[in-house]
């Protein structure tokens, strides 16, 4: 059961709608998440595994998750979005599944991930 949920949050993590944060600018990146953390292996990282072939990557670090946002233009819209957890505990707890679902417009899933 734990293993559907952890699937099912990855995928839905990995969706372009998750948290609805597609469409913003890198400004409105940084006023809601600061400054992009880019580092020269988050850039070796996202050359060799883009979300987005072509597209500008930056990483974003906020309440302990790792936000990857690719544009495809400079100053242009977020076009794709990855999240994924900082720390010693990455696992996505239940109440973390419930937000992503709720902010990504989906519904109460039950223990197998199903709705």
């Amino acid at each position: 059961m734990r293993v559907g949920r952890i699937c099912t949050a990855a995928l839905i993590v990995s969706s372009t709608t998750t948290f609805g944060r597609i469409g913003e600018t890198t400004l409105q990146f940084v006023a809601r998440y600061g400054p992009p953390k880019d580092t020269p292996s988050s850039k070796i990282y996202d050359k060799n595994s883009p979300l987005v072939e072509g597209a500008i990557q930056h990483v974003y670090e906020y309440q302990g998750w790792k936000i990857r946002a690719e544009f495809l233009q400079l100053g242009g819209p977020a076009v794709r979005m990855d999240y994924s957890k900082l720390g010693t505990s990455p696992q996505i707890k239940d109440y973390e599944l419930q937000a992503i679902i709720e902010r990504a417009g989906g519904t109460d899933m039950d223990a197998d991930g199903v709705r």
